[in-house]
């Protein structure tokens, strides 16, 4: 079938289907895999199955829903004639009207429009967008692994059907033709992935191969994109260490080249494990997998508790001296707390918290979080002070802004605060919207299966299936604000060293012709230094973002609404939309990676900036992302000292900490000769990449980073 023959008939079926929204999913998800199937050679290990089609069923940005890739259309038609031409205009008429991330704006509400007039971040001016997506699920594989799909099949007969428990049936039964398909593919080409494929079909996993090969096929009908704890998962399964070495190699690969960037999470270690003996064996395997391999993907994340075994810390500080970057460390003595009250769930819920792509917290198949807003505080504060306009653009970006000089600080504060407010609050509005919307016109079936309650309620995750339906906000420039209203208060109205109207003219103008003015602002005392007063600044302002954000839950029927402070490498992206602010930072550059201090803020040395991070109150947050850089130097040198010095940063309170160890040199030098270079792997936020695969822009915020 060609591309135009799959297009017309998944168009039918899209049609055909329309009154049943279950139905109309099972069909036209199976029709999109079915016909999509990945080419097998004679070197997979593991089965991969992620379609990539003209148009498809899918639950991220723009595959969001139904969605037609109407470029490829439009190309489809300039090789086209007459009666086939005139089909091809009447198909993409048709889906320009029905791509649901379009149809979803829409139907916003005319303030949800106002605020977010655009969705492009990374192009745009605004304070505020909506992210279109469900993201973050996590399934349970566990129950997979128990019952196999035939197994999953028989807990659905024993319910009374529903509409939804019949395609969720179906999708089973089409799950299972799909996999018959692949290993007929296989079976003159790959013999061994035939018989493991087959296998599946007779019965539940028998061993860690086709445990991990049952579980990433249904990654891919799924399409999720973090994998879970991988040490409860495949405990059951550990016979010989050699060959759980070699699968665990084989899955790491598999996730690699499906390369999410954003995402691609594995949980170790931590509490709430089963079999310690066996998940401690299977943790220190994966680290030494990641270790010899190192690769960008899996994001590698290690639960840390005082009870941790000394040897699987001493492999994970190995793991990340190796310049991989991985793994990423939690704190669970803090983060369960903290996830208990924030979420408001029991201790042994919250148990069960694992960190999504770049670092937002959800419940293990128990909740959605999906991160499906972001808000740029620094931005936000620009409008305040600018008539709530945009000093780039002069378009107006806030309702609520300072109509007369403030005579205190405390005048401006409030006045931000009510903006943060009125858009946290529309932002909220959004993504409940955005959740009935998806509800409306979808079950994600596969999603639900194995969600906790959804079979036993005949509910699909997004209808009622699940316990805890909440939300996420993204926020960036939480530092730089911060240090900004410090630096207001300090230089404006105490020390009156400034006047409020020169600094705001100095930021309109970018410190051309305010040098002087710049020089006191970046010489004010900022976040990093283990300075209580500044310190408290930042806290306030984020505890007052993540109160008022989680106040909104009950307000729209969402069970938590949280704030994330993390980064992927969207505080390069805004910075370059934002001008410049009060700390002293100049127009268009990066704005401070998550809860690391601005670069060049830091002067009182690394315990001075990890007394500053473990000060602060998470709580009323769904994750805080901090990133460090050591040198090779300081890690070669004196490794047990870097050892302690996080254990006693988890020990003060720190949540979490992603470590990269670089050379300096090496990245400037990678930005000349990057041929040079092809496995210098970074830190970039919430994701690793190679250096050299990164734009100019983010590969320069790196390198300016202060390395200790």
């Amino acid at each position: 079938m060609n591309e135009i023959q799959y297009l017309k008939e998944f168009t039918r079926l899209y049609k055909e289907n329309s009154h049943d929204k279950y139905n109309r999913e099972v069909e036209c998800h199976f029709f999109m895999h079915k016909e999509n199937r990945t080419k097998i050679t004679s070197d997979d290990y593991f089965l991969s199955c992620f379609p990539s089609a003209i148009c498809g069923f899918g639950s991220r940005n723009t595959n969001f829903i139904y969605n037609c890739k109407l470029e490829r259309l439009a190309k489809l038609i300039e090789g086209t004639h007459d009666v086939e031409k005139e089909e091809l205009e009447e198909l993409y008429t048709f889906w320009a009207d029905e791509n649901d991330k379009e149809r979803l704006r829409r139907y916003y509400p005319n303030d949800i429009k106002e605020l977010m007039p655009y969705d492009d971040f990374e192009n745009d001016y605004y304070t505020a967008y909506p992210l279109y997506r469900l993201g973050g699920a996590y399934l349970d594989f566990e129950k997979l692994f128990d019952l196999g799909i035939d197994g999953l099949i028989h807990e659905i007969d024993s319910q009374p059907l529903n509409s939804f428990l019949r395609a969720c049936k179906k999708s089973l039964i089409y799950l299972k033709e799909l996999i018959k398909l692949y290993r007929d593919d296989a079976m003159d080409i790959n013999p061994e992935l035939a018989y493991t494929l087959n296998e599946l079909l007779e019965h539940r996993p028998q061993n860690m191969k086709e445990a991990i090969q049952l579980m990433w096929i249904y990654v891919g009908v799924s399409e999720i994109r973090n994998y879970g704890r991988m040490d409860n998962q495949l405990a059951r399964f550990l016979d010989d260490e050699q060959d759980a070495y070699k699968n665990i190699a084989e899955y790491f690969k598999v996730i690699r080249q499906r390369n999410t960037i954003y995402n691609g999470r594995i949980i170790l270690g931590g509490e709430g494990r089963h079999d310690l003996e066996k998940a401690n064996k299977i943790c220190s395997i994966a680290l030494k997998v990641m270790k010899d391999l190192h690769l960008t993907e899996p994001k590698l994340t290690l639960g840390w508790s005082k009870d941790m075994p000394d040897s699987i810390f001493d492999n994970a500080i190995d793991c990340i001296e190796s310049g991989c970057s991985y793994p990423l460390l939690y704190n669970d003595t803090v983060n369960i707390k903290n996830v208990k009250e924030s979420m408001n769930v029991s201790y042994k819920e919250a148990v069960d918290y694992v960190p999504l792509g770049c670092g937002e917290y959800v419940l293990d198949h128990k909740s959605i979080g999906s991160p499906n807003g972001i808000i740029n505080l620094a931005k936000v504060l620009e409008g305040l002070v600018n008539d709530g306009k945009c000093m780039i653009t002069n378009k107006k970006i806030v309702k609520h802004y300072l109509t007369k000089e403030p005579n205190t600080f405390e005048e401006l504060y409030a006045v931000y605060k009510q903006e943060l407010d009125y858009q946290i609050d529309l932002l909220a509005k959004q993504e409940k919207f955005e959740y009935d919307y998806m509800n409306n016109h979808c079950g994600y079936l596969f999603n639900s299966i194995l969600y906790d309650n959804c079979i036993d309620r005949g509910k699909s995750l997004l209808n009622g299936g699940i316990d805890y339906l909440g939300g996420t906000l993204e926020t960036y420039g939480n530092v730089n604000s911060g240090d900004s209203l410090y630096a207001i208060k300090k230089l404006v109205f105490d020390d009156k060293e400034i006047r409020y109207k020169d600094m705001v003219d100095a930021i309109r103008n970018n410190f051309i012709g305010y040098e002087e003015i710049r020089e006191k602002c970046l010489n004010v005392i900022k976040y990093g230094n283990d300075n209580p007063e500044v310190d408290e600044m930042i806290n306030e302002l984020n505890q007052y973002v993540a109160v008022t954000k989680k106040s909104k839950s009950e307000k729209y029927g969402l069970s938590s609404y949280l704030i994330v402070i993390i980064n992927n490498d969207a505080n390069s992206r805004l910075g370059y939309r934002t001008a410049a602010t009060f700390d002293g930072r100049k127009a268009y550059e990066p704005l401070a990676n998550a809860l690391t201090p601005q670069n060049g803020a830091e002067k009182n040395g690394v315990t001075a900036v990890l007394n500053t991070v473990s000060s602060l109150d998470v709580n009323n947050m769904a994750g805080a992302v901090y990133n460090l850089k050591l040198s090779h130097d300081l890690m070669n040198q004196h490794k047990d000292m870097v050892k302690e010095l996080l254990k006693i940063y988890f020990s003060s309170g720190g949540s979490q900490i992603m470590i990269s160890v670089i050379n300096q040199e090496e990245l400037k030098d990678a930005m000349i000769h990057p041929e040079k270079y092809p496995n210098l792997i970074v830190r970039v936020g919430g994701f690793s990449a190679r250096f050299i695969d990164l734009s100019p822009l983010v590969q320069k915020e790196i390198v300016s980073r202060m390395v200790y």
